[in-house]
């Protein structure tokens, strides 16, 4: 069909909008370790946890894997002319990553993972989930279909109530080690509050607002957008990370782990007790005993 202004107009402003979509992400992937996101999984959903980290690491582990293989058929004079020429590659590529995934389900199975018996607490609570989402669904319609908000509402509050309490209960009854806790500081609450006025602004109907600049149109025209004052000064929380970044201390191992800042220095003596000691991100970490006191710490990168 013919090309015209409104469908060039069209096309940009949605590739324009995958774009900003795909900097949100790219942004979140930078600002906040994988491994924080898989922590954020309730403790009830520990299988879950164990899944997601076993597929984070499933793309590292075959590229390593598949280069470690084209290393070692070029040693052996290996040079790929053809599609027949491949297959020295792939077969022990897949052979590997099945051994890898039997190793793996053996020594889960063998640890006994997810094996727990199940108690009589757990089957009740399980028993009000089932119940809490039915209750869920139905105050849902009953607002949004038949109108009924002072019982949809209700409905819906009951219904959510059960389900995170079901689901906090059985958290709990799943314990975790945790070698670097992170506390909760200041600036974690002023964002949270930041964040939740750029939220209020656009899922809540204040008095006096224009909302009519936040809505949707799929066709658009070319014309300036119009934008309340009031929500824009409430999306100016979305730059509170930008305003609150912490400092290198603050987000050190040593100052996670409850270390004061007085035993990082070399002539200080380490406590008789044990600590975390410090490791590459690629690594988990490992717990060392400091009973000789005497001995300062050794700055990563020195011999002992």
């Amino acid at each position: 069909g013919p090309i015209t202004l409104e469908a060039l107009t069209f096309g940009a402003l949605n590739g324009l909008a995958l774009t900003g979509i795909y900097a949100a992400f790219v942004v979140l992937n930078y600002a906040v370790a994988v491994r924080a996101l898989v922590g954020l999984i309730p403790r009830a959903f520990f299988p879950v946890a164990v899944v997601t980290s076993i597929a984070l690491t499933f793309v590292p582990v075959t590229l390593r894997h598949w280069q470690q293989i084209r290393d070692a058929q070029a040693i052996r004079g290996h040079r790929i002319r053809g599609l027949r020429d491949w297959l020295p590659l792939f077969l022990p590529l897949l052979i590997g990553g099945l051994e890898h995934a039997f190793q793996l389900a053996e020594a889960m199975t063998a640890r006994g993972f997810a094996s727990a018996p199940e108690t009589v607490g757990t089957r009740r609570a399980r028993m009000v989930i089932a119940a809490g989402l039915p209750t869920l669904l139905a105050g849902w319609l009953l607002w949004l279909v038949w109108q009924q908000r002072t019982v949809g509402i209700p409905l819906m509050a009951l219904g959510g109530s059960m389900v995170v309490a079901s689901l906090w209960w059985l958290g709990r009854q799943v314990p975790r080690t945790t070698y670097r806790p992170l506390r909760w500081q200041l600036r974690d609450t002023a964002l949270v509050v930041a964040s939740g006025i750029a939220a209020a602004a656009f899922l809540v109907a204040w008095p006096g607002w224009d909302r009519s600049s936040i809505f949707f149109y799929p066709y658009p025209t070319l014309t300036a957008p119009g934008l309340s004052g009031w929500i824009a000064l409430a999306l100016g929380g979305l730059l509170a990370p930008v305003l609150l970044i912490p400092s290198a201390r603050h987000t050190s191992l040593f100052h996670r782990a409850r270390v004061s800042p007085d035993m990082l220095k070399r002539d200080a003596p380490m406590p008789e007790k044990w600590m975390v000691a410090s490791a590459p991100s690629d690594v988990a970490p490992t717990v060392m005993s400091c009973a000789d006191a005497t001995r300062p710490p050794v700055p990563t990168g020195e011999p002992r």
